[in-house]
C-alpha cells in the first residue's frame, strides 16, 4: 500500500500482509431501529494502521491518495498548487463561447491566469442572476499558442487556490484537479490530453 500526501510531498508504504483487515459499522446506522444482520453496503471496510505511522497526516487528509499494488505510480515532488493571477477579462483567449453555454446567457466575471514550464492556465467566473454559475478553465502552450485543455465547471465550485497541476502519475500526462467539491463520492483526477480518460478515485464519502 502506498499513501501519498501531495500537499506536503511525503510517501508511506506498508505491506498489505502487515496490515489489519477491519470492518467499521458506518455512524449513519440507527442501531436501535436497525438490528442485525447488517447490509455489506453499512459497514466502512478497509485496512487499520496506527496513526502513529502516519505522523503529520492528521484525522482528515484530504489531500491523500491510496494506491495498492506491487509498485508505487506516483512521481514525487512534480505536483504544485496553482497561485491564480487576478486578470482582466480582455486577456482571457476566446473560442469557448457557443461550445458549452450561449455567451449571452451569461456575463464574465473574475479572470485569473497562471503559468508554469510551456503552460499558460486561465480560469474565468461565468454569472447569471448575479452569481457565479460556471467556471471555465482553458489551458495553452505559451510557445504553440495551441489549445492543450479546456473543461467547464458547473457543480459546487472549490475556491481558487485548492487547484493542483503537474505530473503525478508514472507514464501519465500532467493533470489538474481540484475545481470541484463532490458532495458524495470522490473528485476525478484529469489529465492534461484530449485521447487520456480521467483517473477516478474510490472513495467512502457518506454522510
Amino acid at each position: 500500500m502506498f499513501i501519498y500526501d501531495y500537499s506536503k510531498n511525503v510517501l508511506k508504504t506498508f505491506k498489505i500482509n502487515d496490515l489489519n483487515f477491519m470492518a467499521c459499522l458506518s455512524v449513519y446506522v440507527d442501531r436501535v431501529r436497525e438490528l442485525p444482520p447488517y447490509d455489506k453496503s453499512d459497514f466502512m471496510i478497509g485496512f487499520e494502521i496506527d496513526e502513529q505511522l502516519l505522523p503529520g497526516f492528521g484525522m482528515f487528509s484530504t489531500d491523500v491518495l491510496v494506491f495498492i499494488g506491487k509498485e508505487s505510480p506516483f512521481i514525487q515532488g512534480q505536483l504544485q498548487r496553482i497561485v491564480w493571477q487576478k486578470i482582466k477579462s480582455k486577456y482571457f483567449p476566446s473560442g469557448m463561447e457557443g461550445k458549452y453555454f450561449k455567451d449571452s446567457e451569461y456575463s464574465k466575471g473574475d479572470s485569473y491566469k497562471y503559468e508554469t514550464g510551456d503552460l499558460q492556465y486561465f480560469a474565468q467566473d461565468l454569472v447569471k442572476n448575479n452569481s457565479v454559475f460556471a467556471r471555465r478553465l482553458l489551458v495553452m502552450d505559451r510557445r504553440t499558442k495551441n489549445k492543450v485543455y479546456e473543461a467547464v465547471y458547473t457543480r459546487d465550485l472549490a475556491p481558487f487556490g485548492r487547484q493542483w497541476t503537474g505530473r503525478l502519475f508514472k507514464n501519465k500526462p500532467k493533470v489538474i484537479f481540484g475545481f470541484e467539491y463532490i458532495s458524495f463520492g470522490c473528485e476525478s483526477i484529469e489529465l492534461l490530453k484530449s485521447s487520456e480518460e480521467a483517473i477516478r478515485i474510490h472513495c467512502d464519502n457518506r454522510h
